[in-house]
């Protein structure tokens, strides 16, 4: 019976010592995690920041060379037509 009682309080030993390398190892695990999670959401936020900048980039050209010519050649049309240049058919 003594044997019995050594055999089981060494087998709750390891077992015991099981878990906690497995918790050990879950800690680990989860902290490469979040780890790696932080350093995707910082590159998230550069990817968005670089896409913004793009955009208003691209916005800005788009009013400079589209916008900006056609407001003039609509306001010189509109003068034209203000100052009697362009006659009714």
């Amino acid at each position: 019976m003594g044997s019995r009682v050594s055999l089981d309080g060494a087998l709750g030993e390891i077992f015991n010592s099981n878990m906690a390398n497995e918790e050990k190892e879950t800690s680990e695990a989860i902290a490469e995690s979040l780890e790696a999670l932080e350093e995707l959401v910082v590159l998230g936020g550069i990817f968005l920041l670089a896409i913004l900048l793009v955009l208003t980039v691209s916005g800005y050209l788009v009013q400079r060379m589209l916008l900006t010519p056609i407001q003039d050649l609509h306001r010189a049309v509109h003068n034209a037509a203000v100052g009697g240049q362009i006659q009714r058919l």
